[in-house]
């Protein structure tokens, strides 16, 4: 396992790491050293175990910070899959519905007929009555 060297306050410092993780491992350094710089006008003030306090805390504020970031976004994108899931149902239960309607539109279609062809024979039926009342009042009159 490859060893790499760091200086931190002066004192060097031997990390052992997987060859993988080498350039994640040298950002990850940098990193902390850039942090531990914002608080270089505290050297000589407060202790360097405070320093490397600070700036473990600083660290912990921005990682409380991402991942209350992360856990929005994902509640978000949940909100959004559940959205787009009940948009899903109501996009299906709309089809559903439009071909009801069809279904039902044929039927009264249908049946609207059905009714045209009833009402005609019914006016034919009262057409042939009055004739035939007509003519027995006629031959009523006739007779009387």
């Amino acid at each position: 396992m490859p060893i790499l060297e760091t200086s931190i306050f002066g004192t060097k410092i031997e990390i052992n790491y997987e060859k993988e993780e080498k350039e994640k491992l040298e950002i990850l350094i940098n990193n902390l050293q850039d942090r531990i710089f914002e608080f270089s006008h505290l050297k000589g003030k407060v202790s360097d175990t405070k320093i490397l306090f600070l700036s473990a805390l600083k660290a912990e504020d921005v990682i409380y910070d991402l991942n209350k970031n992360f856990n929005e976004n994902k509640k978000n994108e949940i909100s959004k899959i559940n959205t787009l899931e009940d948009l899903d149902k109501k996009i299906k239960e709309i089809i559903l519905l439009k071909d009801e309607i069809i279904k039902l539109n044929k039927k009264n279609d249908k049946l609207s007929s059905i009714n045209n062809r009833a009402l005609e024979e019914v006016e034919k039926i009262n057409t042939r009555l009055s004739l035939i009342i007509k003519t027995i009042i006629n031959k009523n009159n006739d007779n009387a």
